[in-house]
């Protein structure tokens, strides 16, 4: 029952408070009400969800529910398809601004941090395929000083730049630009066009 799917939610929130959740949705099945479909969004959007993965009802030959009388009419089936895809949004947002401190680039479709600077994690958003990496600045820079001083790491020069190029891609994916363009300004000697190849004078 509702009731109780929402007494399992909330008591893995109590007990996981940074716990993301998430749930399957199918909109447009046969016989489904805007009453029914307006109460399902309500009971959702009341549930401390993080996202939503959402599909739209369609027959498939030799089910019950293919046979079933009052179908959904296409256009209704998508639109109610997509209000529910923008309230997994609005969840989706919520969750990463107030447990990770980060937020929506909605008109450029990206996430950005909040604070100035990078806080990458390990997250994979749908459905724009951004990547976001774990808090590695620090590691990135520190692996910089290394080989400006040492020009290697534990004697072995290509494992060291293809460790750097590795960080400059994810940097670089996840549209970190700023602070690319203050790592360039600091380190000259790295090349913009070429992640995988972007040592000048090493």
């Amino acid at each position: 029952t509702t009731k109780k799917y929402a007494e399992l939610v909330t008591s893995i929130k109590k007990v996981l408070p940074n716990a993301s959740i998430g749930a399957d949705v199918i909109t447009g099945f046969p016989g489904e009400t805007e009453e029914d479909f307006k109460e399902t969004y309500e009971f959702i959007k009341s549930l401390p969800i993080t996202y939503l993965h959402v599909f739209t009802y369609s027959d498939r030959k030799g089910t019950r529910a293919s046979v079933m009388k009052e179908k959904i009419p296409e256009g209704v089936k998508r639109e109610r398809t997509k209000r529910l895809r923008e309230l997994s949004t609005e969840k989706r947002v919520e969750f990463l601004k107030e447990n990770l401190f980060l937020e929506f680039n909605l008109k450029k479709c990206y996430i950005r941090p909040l604070s100035y600077g990078i806080d990458f994690i390990g997250y994979f958003v749908k459905p724009w395929r951004t990547y976001v990496r774990r808090r590695v600045a620090k590691a990135f820079k520190n692996k910089l000083w290394v080989f400006e001083k040492y020009g290697e790491l534990d004697g072995n020069k290509d494992k060291m730049k293809n460790s750097i190029a590795s960080y400059f891609g994810h940097f670089k994916h996840a549209k970190a630009l700023h602070f690319l363009e203050k790592i360039k300004e600091k380190h000259p000697w790295i090349k913009e066009s070429n992640p995988r190849a972007f040592f000048v004078s090493f």
